[in-house]
């Protein structure tokens, strides 16, 4: 008897999963059109637009929009100003100078690779060094990490920045613990 109801039991199952559950397509007889999954580029603009994602210059160029001048792209220059609390925007804008002037910088002349390696030392060293000072919240590495990202956001960017490292192969560098945001 045990069996008998545990098989009317599974055949009720069935008959009501069959049924849909009362879905309104499957009364309609029109067939669900799947859903589209959207491009990679379609997804990072609706992130870019919900503000999850820093709207980022993204053409062809090496050195984007810079209409101030300033050395640094305008779209880095407001993220900048969003993320990052006051107190170490400064620093931040020097090591995106910095991280600029690597994308346009000559690899095989050996002396400017070296000064701005030595300006890139210095830049993140003035990071730290605010950071510490001011007794900031932010973890500096995450600011220096996050200049370099956005920076190298294209792939003709980001092969300008691989092109740079290897040019900077076999370098040494030194840092200093203060005065790095001494100029």
């Amino acid at each position: 008897m045990k069996f008998k109801n545990k098989l009317i039991t599974l055949a009720v199952i069935a008959f009501l999963q069959g049924c849909g559950g009362g879905d309104s397509s499957a009364s309609s007889g029109k067939p669900e059109e799947p859903e589209k999954p959207l491009t990679i580029a379609q997804k990072i603009a609706a992130l870019e637009e919900s503000g999850q994602l820093p709207k980022l210059n993204r053409d062809d160029t090496l050195t984007g929009i810079d209409a101030d001048s300033n050395g640094v792209r305008d779209d880095i220059d407001a993220y900048i100003s969003k993320v990052f609390p006051a107190e170490i925007r400064q620093a931040a804008t020097k090591a995106a100078q910095v991280e600029q002037s690597m994308l346009t910088v000559d690899v095989n002349d050996k002396d400017a690779v070296r000064d701005i390696n030595n300006a890139y030392t210095r830049a993140n060293g003035c990071i730290f060094e605010t950071a510490r000072i001011k007794d900031l919240e932010i973890k500096p590495y995450f600011v220096s990490k996050q200049i370099s990202a956005i920076t190298a956001n294209t792939k003709k960017r980001l092969l300008a920045m691989v092109d740079f490292s290897h040019a900077s192969n076999g370098m040494v560098f030194t840092g200093q613990l203060n005065g790095n945001c001494d100029e």
